[in-house]
C-alpha cells in the first residue's frame, strides 16, 4: 500500500534511482502524447535536456527550433563554438535514424560540425545491426555505441558527473522536473477532464457531508456541517490547463464573508475585469488572480450559490434538532433574548446558591464522591421543593451551566450553558446566549429531548417564565433577610 508523507524531498534525497524513476515518466509520457498526436512535449523536451547535456558535458547548445525554415532541419540542438549537434528524437528505430544521417549529410550543417549525436526519450535497450559506424559527409564517424544516448546511458553518464562535481545528481533532477513545470508532460482528455468536472456527489458521513458539484470547466468539493462542533471548508478545481493542479481553499469565515453573496456583490469582489470584446476575465480568489473564461467565472458564482443553498438546509437542520429556529446564531452561540443587566445579576446570585458543586471537576474519583457528598451536605438538594433548582454546576461573571447530575443520574443530565456577553452591555441591557451541552459519551447531535440535554427553545421558554421570576424573588428574599 502507497503510504502518505508531508515531509519535502530535501536535496540529500536525491538520488539516481529518483532521477531514474522521472525519466521513465517522461519517457511514458511522451510515448502517450505522441499517440494521440501531441509533440509539443518534443520540442520542449529539447529545450530542458539541451541544459542537462551543456551541463554534462561542459558544451553551449542552444535549440534551433526557430530555425526549421532554413536548412538545418537535420539536428534540433547545436553548438557552433564546440562543433556538436544533437537530434533529439522518441523514435529509436533504425529508419528514423539513418534518415537523420541523411538529413544531416544534405545539409548546409556539415561544414559547420564535427560530431553528430542523438538522443532518444527513452530507455529501450537497442540491439542495430551491423554496420555499427557510418562515415559522415564532414569526414568524421557516427557511431551507433558512442553517438546514440538513451535514458539510460544518460543516467550513467549523469552518476558519472556527480561523482566529479558533487550536487551535479541535484542541478540534473531540478532541470529535468522543468518538463513536469511546463504543463504539458502528462497527456489526458480533455472530454475526460471535463466528465469528471460535472461529476456530483453527496454522501453523508456522521457529523459532516461530502458535496462535490462542478460544471465541467470548473468543479467545488466540500465538507458541509451536520453539527454544531464542525464548520464549512471546500475546495475549488478548474479544468484550464496552467490553473488545472492549483486547488483554492476556503474556511467557513471566508465563505460566510465573501463567497455567499448576492451575484452583484460577488462580482465586485471577485471579478476584476475583461475587455467587453473579449471572452477572457481576470478573477480574484483569494490571494490568486486567475484568467479564466468569463462563462466560467459566472460558473464559479453558481457553484458558490447552490453550496450556500447546501450550507443553510444543513444549518437549518441543525437548529432543528438543537431546538434553535428562528433564533440569530453568533459563533457556536443562539442569542435567545434581550436581558437587563440587573436581571443577569440576580441570575447569578440564584445560581450560586443552587449549585450541584462550586470546586472545580478533578479527575481522581475519590476526590470526586467527596465534591458530591459536600454538595449534599451542604444542601444543595434541600428536601422542601428546591432540589428542582438546584442545576447549576458553574458560574463565573458572564457564563451559567446548567448541569446538575455530573457524576451520577439522580436526575437526569440537564446539560446547557447560558451566556451573556459584557462588552456587549448598553442601556443596562445584555444580550443573553444559549449553547448546547456537552455529554462525553455520546454524539454532540444527540439526546436533546429537555431532559438529558436542554434545547434552545425550551430554555428561552424556562427563563422567561420561571427563572428569572425565580431568580428575582429568591434575590428580595434574601436581601429582607427571609432566606
Amino acid at each position: 500500500m502507497r503510504k502518505i508523507t508531508k515531509k519535502s524531498i530535501r536535496d540529500e534525497d536525491i538520488d539516481i534511482g529518483r532521477v531514474s524513476k522521472r525519466l521513465e515518466e517522461i519517457a511514458d509520457a511522451i510515448k502517450m502524447n505522441n499517440k494521440n498526436n501531441l509533440t509539443d512535449i518534443n520540442v520542449i523536451c529539447e529545450e530542458i535536456f539541451g541544459q542537462i547535456l551543456n551541463r554534462l558535458y561542459d558544451i553551449h547548445l542552444v535549440s534551433l527550433s526557430a530555425e526549421v525554415s532554413g536548412n538545418f532541419i537535420a539536428v534540433d540542438l547545436i553548438d557552433y563554438e564546440n562543433r556538436i549537434a544533437f537530434q533529439v528524437t522518441s523514435r529509436d528505430d533504425r529508419e528514423k535514424i539513418e534518415k537523420t544521417i541523411e538529413k544531416f549529410n544534405s545539409s548546409d550543417l556539415v561544414g559547420h560540425i564535427d560530431i553528430l549525436n542523438i538522443l532518444v526519450l527513452n530507455s529501450n535497450i537497442h540491439h542495430y545491426r551491423e554496420p555499427g559506424i557510418i562515415h559522415l559527409k564532414n569526414g568524421k564517424e557516427f557511431s551507433y555505441s558512442k553517438n546514440i544516448l538513451n535514458f539510460n546511458k544518460l543516467i550513467e553518464e549523469i552518476a558519472k558527473k556527480n561523482a566529479e562535481k558533487n550536487g551535479f545528481i541535484v542541478d540534473a533532477y531540478d532541470i529535468i522536473n522543468m518538463v513536469y513545470d511546463s504543463g504539458r508532460l502528462r497527456y489526458f482528455s480533455i472530454n475526460r477532464k471535463t466528465e469528471m468536472l460535472m461529476q456530483s456527489e453527496r454522501d453523508d458521513f456522521g457529523e459532516t457531508r461530502l458535496w462535490k458539484k462542478g460544471y465541467g470547466d470548473i468543479q467545488l468539493t466540500a465538507y458541509v456541517p451536520l453539527s454544531y462542533e464542525e464548520e464549512l471548508c471546500c475546495m475549488m478545481e478548474n479544468r484550464r490547463h496552467n490553473i488545472s493542479g492549483v486547488y483554492p481553499t476556503f474556511n467557513q469565515d471566508k465563505l460566510l464573508e465573501d463567497y455567499f453573496v448576492s451575484e452583484e456583490e460577488f462580482e465586485k469582489k471577485h471579478n476584476v475585469g475583461r475587455f467587453e470584446d473579449e471572452d477572457e476575465i481576470f478573477m480574484q480568489i483569494e490571494n490568486m488572480r486567475i484568467c479564466v473564461n468569463a462563462h466560467t467565472a459566472h460558473h464559479i458564482y453558481k457553484l458558490f450559490e447552490e453550496l450556500k443553498d447546501e450550507y443553510i438546509a444543513a444549518q437549518n437542520q441543525i437548529a432543528s434538532v438543537l431546538g434553535a429556529e428562528g433564533l440569530r446564531k453568533v459563533g457556536r452561540k443562539y442569542l435567545l433574548m434581550p436581558i437587563d443587566g440587573t436581571a443577569w445579576k440576580e441570575i447569578l446570585f440564584f445560581a450560586k446558591n443552587h449549585t450541584y458543586s462550586d470546586i472545580p471537576h478533578v479527575r481522581c474519583p475519590a476526590w470526586a464522591r467527596f465534591v458530591k457528598l459536600r454538595a449534599i451536605r451542604n444542601s444543595c438538594f434541600k428536601e422542601d421543593g428546591e432540589e428542582e433548582w438546584n442545576i447549576f454546576n458553574h458560574c463565573t461573571r458572564d457564563r451559567v451551566t446548567l448541569s446538575p447530575n455530573v457524576y451520577g443520574k439522580i436526575r437526569g443530565d440537564i446539560l446547557a450553558e447560558i451566556s451573556v456577553d459584557l462588552s456587549e452591555f448598553e442601556n443596562d441591557k445584555l444580550n443573553l446566549y444559549w449553547a448546547p451541552g456537552y455529554k462525553f459519551d455520546t454524539n454532540c447531535m444527540e439526546c436533546f429531548d429537555n431532559v438529558v440535554k436542554w434545547k434552545a427553545d425550551y430554555t428561552k421558554e424556562w427563563i422567561e417564565n420561571k427563572l428569572l421570576k425565580k431568580a428575582h424573588d429568591f434575590w428580595v428574599e434574601y436581601h429582607s433577610g427571609l432566606v
